[in-house]
Order: structure tokens, then sequence, then C-alpha cells
């Protein structure tokens, strides 16, 4: 058998078992991190939707446009050739 002692046990490789328990705890933590981050970006998803979006940009396109109509219209009576 090449790779196994048993054919239900691994064979002991040498310095490849010891890495193995190094670089499970790197693993967990990448999960972790990994896993943390999903839920933040499930959170920001909950809280900011797409319609949110664009409503706050019509009401800031009105805005706009009724302050810009409130100090431009004196103007346009006062030099109107009417």
């Amino acid at each position: 058998m090449d790779h196994t002692q048993n054919e239900r046990e691994p064979a002991d490789v040498g310095e490849g078992a010891e890495a193995d328990t190094d670089i499970d705890p790197q693993l967990q933590r990448w999960e972790e991190l990994d896993r943390r981050v999903a839920y933040r970006r499930q959170q920001l998803k909950s809280v900011i939707q797409p319609s949110d979006v664009v409503t706050l940009i019509a009401a800031v396109v009105i805005f706009y446009l009724s302050l810009a109509w409130l100090f431009i219209s004196p103007m346009i009576k006062a030099f109107w050739p009417w």
C-alpha cells in the first residue's frame, strides 16, 4: 500500500502531519473571517435597498430644482420684458 498503512488509517508522513496541525487553525481563522464578512455584507444589503438609493437621488434632484427656481424666478420676473 502506498499512502496508507491500513485501508482505514492514513499513513504518517512525518513533517506533513505536523504541517496539517499548523494549517488547520489558520484555515479556521480564514473561514471565520469569511463568515463575518458575509454576515456584514448581508446586514448592509438589508439596510440599504437599491430603491432607497433611487428615492434619495430623486429627492435631491427635486430639492435642487426647487431651490434653483426659488432663487432664479425673481430674476426672471425682474428682467423679463413684459
